[in-house]
């Protein structure tokens, strides 16, 4: 199967990730479940609906390891970055075996993170199209331009069957693209 055209995508840069990071600690009511999930979105490249299911018994604070279940019944281990484990261990320091970290109805959270995406995003003054799928982008884009990440281990991460899937997710800015060209001697 041939890869799609490439679709260019404008994402935010790292002092836009920082003022919106800094918006839910300036405005949430609940930062750490709100930096916790939207978190999880950016450093682990999670769909909305992968942190709405998130329970405690699929954390490994221990291990620092999140198991995840995403689309078709598949699951994937993946490390918890520092940050990402301070605000889970913050989480889920009240919990019953079975509790969901976000939630016990996965579409309220869902609808929840959503709205306060939108005003997050607003807030930080983001003029991106779309909503929180947008971190994932931001995540699989970043770690493609990583010299230590090969094909296969982006795809792991992404969780894809096929390339052209993690494909769809590979964003370069304008410069870059530039930069690339003129690296170019004959």
């Amino acid at each position: 199967m041939p890869y799609d055209k490439y679709l260019h995508r404008d994402l935010p840069n790292d002092a836009e990730l920082q003022s919106f990071f800094q918006t839910i600690q300036l405005y949430s009511d609940q930062p750490v479940m709100e930096l916790a999930a939207f978190g999880l979105m950016l450093c682990l490249g999670l769909r909305i609906h992968e942190v709405a299911g998130i329970r405690y018994e699929d954390v490994n604070l221990e291990n620092k390891s999140i198991s995840v279940f995403g689309k078709n019944e598949k699951s994937a281990i993946l490390p918890l970055p520092d940050p990402l484990h301070k605000y889970l261990e913050k989480l889920f320091v009240k919990h019953t075996q079975d509790s969901y970290g976000f939630g016990n109805n996965s579409q309220t959270v869902i609808r929840e993170l959503r709205e306060r995406y939108k005003l997050y995003s607003f807030v930080s003054g983001w003029n991106y199209p779309g909503g929180p799928h947008l971190l994932r982008h931001v995540f699989i884009s970043r770690l493609s331009e990583r010299e230590d990440c090969p094909p296969q281990l982006l795809m792991y991460l992404a969780r894809h069957d096929r390339p052209e899937n993690t494909a769809r997710y590979v964003h370069r800015s304008t410069r870059q693209l530039n930069d690339a060209v003129n690296k170019i001697n004959f």
